[in-house]
This record gives C-alpha cells, sequence and structure tokens, in this order.
C-alpha cells in the first residue's frame, strides 16, 4: 500500500510540474492562472517558478506524511498534514522582496475574507469547534465501566481540546501573516498574481486547522468505548461528519468558484 501511494503520488507530481519538467510545470501554471482568473499574460517565468516552488514544498510534505501512514490507523491524517505544513513553510519561507521594489498596492488595508469566502473562515471554526463539543459530551456521559473522577486521560482529552483552538489560532495567525505581508508589483497584472497566490495561501493556512481538528477530533472519538448511553454515537460519529464536512468545504469552494473570489478586488 506503502510503495503504491509513493508511486501514484510521483507519477501526479509529475502531472504537476514538480519534477522539473520545465514543460510542465509551464502547463501546470497555465492550469493554476485559469483556476485563479488570471489574464493570459500573467503566465510569466517567475509566476511558473513560483508556483512550481510551492508545489514542490506540499509534495515534499506529502511524501513525508507518507512516511508516517504505517503507523496510523488513519492514514490520510499524515497526508493531509504533510500537504497542510509543505504548504506552510511555502509561506514562511518565502523570499522578502527588496525594499526599493516598485510598489503598486491596494489603498486600504484588507481582510482575511477578501481572499477566501466568509463561510469558509466560519466553516473552519466549526471545525475547530469539534473536539470541544466532544470533550463536553464525554465529560456528561455515563461512564462503562465507571472510572474515578481523577481518570488520567481526562488531562489528555482536555489538552486536545486546546489543541484544536490552538490549531484554528495557528491557522488564522499564518493567514493574517501572508495577508500583511507588503505588496510589492510593478504593474497591476503582477499586482492581480500577487492577490491570487495571496488567496490560495490562505486557503492552505487554514488546512492546518482542517487537519488539527480531525486529528483530535477522531482521537477523542475514540473514547466512546469508555462511555454509554446514546452520546457515546455522538463521539463515533462526529469524526465522520467532520471529514465529509472538509470534503464538502473543499469540493463546494472549486464549484463556486472560490479560487476567484479574490477578484472582487478588482471590482471594488
Amino acid at each position: 500500500m506503502l510503495l503504491a501511494s509513493g508511486v501514484v503520488l510521483l507519477i501526479y507530481s509529475w502531472r504537476l510540474g514538480a519534477l522539473g519538467d520545465a514543460r510542465q510545470e509551464r502547463r501546470h501554471a497555465t492550469a493554476v492562472a485559469r483556476r485563479f482568473g488570471l489574464p493570459p499574460d500573467a503566465v510569466d517565468d517567475t509566476l511558473v517558478r513560483r508556483i512550481a516552488r510551492r508545489q514542490r514544498f506540499v509534495q515534499t510534505g506529502v511524501l513525508v506524511g507518507l512516511l508516517f501512514t504505517p503507523f496510523l490507523q488513519a492514514w490520510f491524517v499524515p497526508l493531509y498534514a504533510g500537504l497542510a505544513l509543505g504548504a506552510a513553510v511555502d509561506q514562511v519561507a518565502a523570499p522578502r522582496l527588496p525594499a526599493d521594489t516598485p510598489r503598486v498596492a491596494h489603498v486600504t488595508d484588507l481582510r482575511l475574507s477578501a481572499y477566501v469566502p466568509a463561510w469558509l473562515l466560519v466553516a473552519s471554526a466549526l471545525g475547530a469547534a469539534c473536539a470541544p463539543v466532544l470533550l463536553l459530551v464525554w465529560a456528561v456521559a455515563p461512564r462503562t465501566p465507571p472510572v474515578p473522577v481523577a481518570d488520567p486521560s481526562t488531562a489528555g482529552a482536555v489538552t486536545l481540546a486546546a489543541l484544536s483552538l490552538l490549531g484554528l489560532g495557528v491557522s488564522l495567525g499564518l493567514a493574517r501573516f501572508v495577508v500583511g505581508r507588503p505588496q510589492a508589483a510593478g504593474s497591476s497584472t503582477e499586482l492581480a498574481v500577487d492577490d491570487a497566490l495571496r488567496a490560495q495561501a490562505v486557503r492552505d493556512a487554514l488546512h492546518i486547522t482542517a487537519v488539527v481538528s480531525l486529528t483530535t477530533t477522531m482521537v477523542l472519538g475514540l473514547k466512546e468505548g469508555e462511555v454509554g448511553g446514546a452520546l457515546r454515537y455522538l463521539g463515533g460519529a462526529l469524526p465522520v461528519v467532520l471529514l465529509a464536512g472538509i470534503a464538502l468545504a473543499g469540493i463546494t469552494h472549486e464549484l463556486t468558484a472560490g479560487p476567484k473570489h479574490w477578484r472582487r478586488l478588482v471590482a471594488a
């Protein structure tokens, strides 16, 4: 399974131009520009290199995650975590532009909702709330068999819920960092490219809270064997609902032209 996944990933990476093939890189950059709603003249060597660089970070993260799949029952969690971390490292490690770079920027400060739909931010917050909700359910549900009040697993459950909220804070903080970086561009086309890449980076940052929430909720969901009554079914169902919600949010974002959401900046 691990070998097959690795082969599929390498083939997929080559098709996306993440393995150094110049023609594949330009082809992928052209497809990304179309998906972002960028004009055709925006696809230059700089954009091709920028997108290929991000893709390599993401693929490296996924490959690292692939190494951990044999040790976890939920094999997709480390793959998703690798994708999120690869995208985050790409943004944090991006080189700063020289101070004297020609500047064409928006006249007002921009909010996160300028780059991704507000509903996606709300959905991320609701996902982060799943682990705290499970913690409350686990705290009030009857035990089977009874456990002492000072059960050591209580501290672990509280920690997982706190980690879920921390993941949301890290995601929003990274997204705010991306949006707050000085915009530097020499033309309106370069500014459009910058906005498009920022929109992609903000969406990538939300992957962090999604993967942390999914992981903590799944671990807390395993506590259902310790509780009785009807509430224990919520512990088993909520991780599945969250996983389906993450997939549905991604599909909805694509089908509703989410990658082009930033273009309302141009019309404003």
